[in-house]
Formats: C-alpha cells, sequence, structure tokens
C-alpha cells in the first residue's frame, strides 16, 4: 500500500491534495430499529479481522512519517447501512462484504425480537442498522508551507448514508 501512495505522491501536483477514507478496524454494531427504538444484535466480524483496514492506516502513518505527505486534517464519521428487513440486510452482506461473517447468533436475537416488538411497527418490522466508524483524512505532498495551509478551507460535515438494493 506504501507503493501506491508514492505512486500518488509522484502524480499530484506541488500543491495538490490527497483524500484518504477507509473504515476503521472495528467490529460495525448491527442494531434492529424502530422509530425511536434500537436493539443491538451484533457485530460484523470478517474472516481477516479487518487487517486490510489496519494495513491501510500502518501505510498511510508510514507515508507522513517518511515525509512523502504531511496530514493537514482528519476524522471520522459514521457510514449506517440501512436495510428494510433482515433478509435484505443478509442478501447485501453476501452479495458485497465478502469476508463478512454473520454469526448464528445475530440471526437468533433477530428472531427473538421481533415478537417483542411485534405491537409496536403496525405490520412491519423494523430496519436493520449497521454503524461502521470511517476515517477521512486530507493529506498534502511532502511538507506544507505555512502560508498553504492557511488556504486550506474546513470542509462541511455530512453523515453517511448506504441503503441496499
Amino acid at each position: 500500500m506504501v507503493h501506491a501512495l508514492e505512486i500518488v505522491h509522484n502524480l499530484l501536483s506541488q500543491q495538490g491534495l490527497l483524500i484518504d477514507i477507509h473504515p476503521l478496524a472495528i467490529p460495525p454494531p448491527i442494531e434492529a430499529v424502530s422509530g425511536d427504538r434500537r436493539e443491538l444484535i451484533g457485530h460484523l466480524q470478517e474472516t481477516d479481522d479487518f487487517i486490510e483496514y489496519i494495513q491501510a492506516e500502518t501505510a498511510l502513518q508510514q507515508s507522513i512519517a517518511s515525509g512523502l505527505f504531511t496530514l493537514v486534517k482528519q476524522e471520522n464519521f459514521e457510514f449506517i447501512t440501512h436495510a428494510e428487513t433482515y433478509s435484505d440486510f443478509v442478501n447485501f452482506i453476501h452479495d458485497e462484504w465478502k469476508d463478512a461473517i454473520l454469526d448464528e447468533q445475530i440471526s437468533r436475537r433477530w428472531d427473538k425480537i421481533i415478537p417483542t416488538w411485534s405491537g409496536e411497527f403496525e405490520g412491519s418490522t423494523p430496519e436493520v442498522q449497521m454503524h461502521e466508524q470511517v476515517q477521512i483524512s486530507r493529506l498534502c505532498r511532502g511538507i506544507i508551507p505555512p502560508a498553504f495551509k492557511e488556504t486550506i478551507h474546513e470542509p462541511k460535515t455530512a453523515r453517511a448514508k448506504n441503503t441496499p438494493g
């Protein structure tokens, strides 16, 4: 991954910026949500324990330490995947997240809460939400001259939403 960052460095102009976005290596919680009510039903796991996110962060830190890039700003945000049904959620995960592990306990917890919430959703079931923590970093090529740092504008904050289907 460091090699890819070296290539990007060479492609950027002297005052070019790199935006890096990658999830943090934290198993995302999965919740059942209906109105103001929410209940944790489990956490998504990966067969490789999110190693690619750790590698991405390590490569980014190495490129900063070597002077290839300078970190201008870094923040975390929450990326929420919404699914209307548990079945839609499972299909989305199986189609889009190849190394994901949905523990059987998650399905059992889902099946357990449906009857307890039955009077609350007027013929519908709660939706499923998965909350990923994502890091966004803004980096400049090499070392930032002080005058250049003052010309960088702060972005507006946003909350990402992903709806399968």
